[in-house]
């Protein structure tokens, strides 16, 4: 879920940000989007104060009670990894906006376009903080399941075996399509490795990494094909150097 503060007092403006983020969603439906809306800089810090959180600010430069240099400031100062993007009128604070470490500085009135490289600019530094949400289709019917809570996907008889964090197992329909179709949004993540051609892992859930076998956290051992070791290596590695990983064991 993505979490998204927009700080605005021109309520026009407010309205056309939040018409931005809708049709983005829209674009990105892997994406789970949840915005709230803040006329002032106190009326976010009060909604901070009493326990809202939020992955990316929107946050107008010049406000009533504020500049948008002071309150990203001030939001730095909660320790909570987030993101900063500035919608103004003015290219004066750009320089300002940038020692603040905004991820960007966008003119209004903000195309589509703009907004949208902006946002997926976002979505792609913030990764599994922000968890996106991918179809299964089960055997119930299709549903959406966070990437977050697969553990392993096992595909046996053109099955695929969704193992989850909870210790269900969610089980497809009889699938006759390639397994890189069937699994198109998790492989698109880069948290997802392949070991082995009936398996994909989730990085994530790896405990240890033998020459072998991936140990996961849900005791399961996934074997890694001879072929595959030289491949899965470097993007274990990459997932564990992008700071997602925890302890894993090369």
């Amino acid at each position: 879920m993505l979490h998204i503060a927009i700080c605005e007092d021109t309520l026009a403006d407010a309205e056309r940000t939040r018409g931005l983020l809708t049709r983005y969603g829209q674009a990105r439906p892997h994406l789970q989007m949840q915005f709230q809306h803040f006329q002032t800089g106190r009326m976010l810090l009060d909604a901070l104060q009493r326990g809202a959180h939020f992955d990316l600010y929107l946050l107008d430069m010049l406000l009533p009670d504020t500049d948008g240099i002071d309150l990203a400031r001030v939001l730095a100062r909660t320790g909570k990894n987030h993101t900063v993007i500035y919608l103004t009128v003015s290219r004066e604070y750009a320089v300002e906006a940038f020692s603040v470490r905004a991820a960007n500085y966008l003119i209004k009135p903000v195309d589509q376009n703009t907004m949208f490289a902006a946002l997926d600019e976002v979505v792609a530094h913030l990764g599994a903080q922000i968890d996106t949400c991918a179809t299964v289709r089960a055997l119930m019917g299709d549903m959406r399941v966070a990437l977050s809570d697969i553990v392993f996907v096992e595909v046996t008889g053109h099955v695929f075996h969704y193992h989850m964090q909870s210790g269900e197992t969610i089980q497809s329909k009889v699938l006759r399509i390639p397994f890189n179709e069937v699994l198109a949004e998790l492989i698109a993540d880069k948290r997802f490795l392949r070991p082995h051609q009936s398996y994909l892992v989730n990085a994530a859930h790896v405990l240890h990494f033998s020459p072998h076998e991936l140990v996961l956290d849900d005791d399961s051992q996934v074997p890694i094909s001879r072929l595959r070791m030289g491949e899965v290596r470097r993007a274990y590695m990459n997932f564990l150097n992008s700071g997602r990983g925890t302890d894993g064991i090369l």
